[in-house]
């Protein structure tokens, strides 16, 4: 589902880039007509220069586009996430760690629920290891999935595919003591749960006296409210849901980042590469409006307005060419999930690429523009001592 998002953003900003040269009339005729000579000459150097405006403004869609896209791509796919182990969960509330690796059974007796008493089995000589949790009867009423009697045990789809076990089948088990454990396989679950597999609880407390409870689902009663000594506390579902991942999600942003600069750097050196060309390009015309009795500032003032526009426009741009593509990925994702998704924009993101590219191409801008402006200061003076000599001949 994201690379069809990613193929239609990038069929959007190529629609659209083409599209600029039409716009760019439009937006310079429709910004706020300011008193001034400043406010004039940015209105009708976008009217004028449509290529050159055209060229700035196609690397900003494409980096705001990028950006604006992948990092909200990423943060509502978590959040979508996050609501959908939430939603799978038919809990009050969520008794979890605190300051501890992980639940006793003293901690657990409190509460009146269901916990999900962690471990870890392989599945045959020489096997990966599977994730196991040892559970009571309580864990169809909270997952909607039997509750492993004695002897057997429910897998997930993934794992039953991978070891080829199948209702009624046996599975055989060697669990952390080193004994090896023969199971009747009694259902194959979902992939959403959050174990491997699920077995009886005496079991893995007898193969596994160490075992702690990751979590405790609390399915009536009063909100529970263990001993601080034991190292609990409660915390609703969709806060457990959204911190069982929280390391994982942590590296998914480190790693976003990471080819959010990337590929934004990239198309922020276009521009300021098609900004500092096209600015020495019309040093000839800055030039003019000095001579023509524009002082430095109203150069400068113009050359930085007209940049701030072309960016602005750029940046609009790119946030129109994602918004459709988020709100199509919303929707796929709400389908398939089977749970209400909401859109989560990474504002901060987007706010740092278009200001990133502001910053660039102002600086890309102004700098050679005042280089060209400060070399026509003398002849700008010796002008206007011509002009002076002419009308003192004339007066005579």
């Amino acid at each position: 589902m994201v690379l069809l998002c990613l193929g239609a953003a990038m069929g959007l900003t190529t629609g659209l880039t083409l599209l600029i040269p039409a716009l760019i009339g439009p937006v310079a005729r429709a910004l706020p007509r300011r008193p001034g000579a400043v406010a004039l000459l940015v209105r009708a150097n976008m009217v004028t220069a449509v290529r050159r405006a055209s060229a700035t403004v196609a690397p900003v869609l494409a980096t705001v586009a990028f950006a604006t896209l992948i990092t909200s791509a990423v943060q509502t796919t978590a959040a979508a996430h996050v609501v959908e182990r939430a939603a799978a969960v038919r809990a009050e509330a969520a008794v979890v760690p605190r300051g501890t690796p992980g639940l006793s059974d003293a901690a657990a007796a409190g509460v009146r629920g269901t916990a999900l008493l962690s471990t870890t089995v392989y599945g045959g000589q020489g096997a990966p290891a599977l994730s196991a949790a040892g559970v009571s009867s309580g864990f169809r009423r909270v997952y909607g999935t039997p509750a492993p009697r004695a002897r057997t045990a429910v897998v997930t789809r993934a794992v039953a595919t991978a070891h080829g076990w199948r209702p009624g089948r046996t599975a055989a088990l060697t669990f952390e003591d080193g004994r090896t454990v023969r199971l009747r396989v009694l259902a194959v679950a979902d992939d959403s749960l959050p174990y491997q597999l699920v077995l009886p609880r005496e079991l893995v407390r007898a193969r596994d006296p160490s075992a702690l409870a990751d979590v405790v689902y609390r399915t009536g009663g009063p909100p529970a409210r263990p001993a601080s000594v034991l190292g609990a506390h409660e915390v609703t579902v969709a806060e457990y849901a959204a911190a069982a991942d929280a390391e994982e999600d942590r590296l998914v942003r480190i790693f976003t980042l990471i080819l959010t600069a990337m590929t934004s750097g990239y198309t922020a050196i276009a521009v300021a590469a098609t900004l500092l060309a096209a600015t020495v390009d019309r040093a000839r015309d800055l030039r003019t409006l000095r001579l023509s009795g524009a002082t430095r500032r109203q150069v400068l003032l113009a050359v930085a307005g007209e940049t701030v526009c072309v960016v602005a426009l750029g940046a609009a741009l790119g946030v129109a060419v994602a918004a459709p593509v988020l709100l199509g990925m919303v929707h796929g994702l709400g389908t398939a999930l089977g749970v209400p998704v909401t859109l989560e924009v990474a504002w901060p993101w987007v706010a740092a690429a278009a200001g990133g590219c502001l910053l660039l191409g102002v600086a890309a801008a102004v700098l050679p523009a005042g280089r060209a402006c400060a070399g026509v200061r003398w002849r700008a003076g010796e002008l206007a001592l011509s002009v002076g000599k002419g009308s003192e001949f004339c007066g005579r």
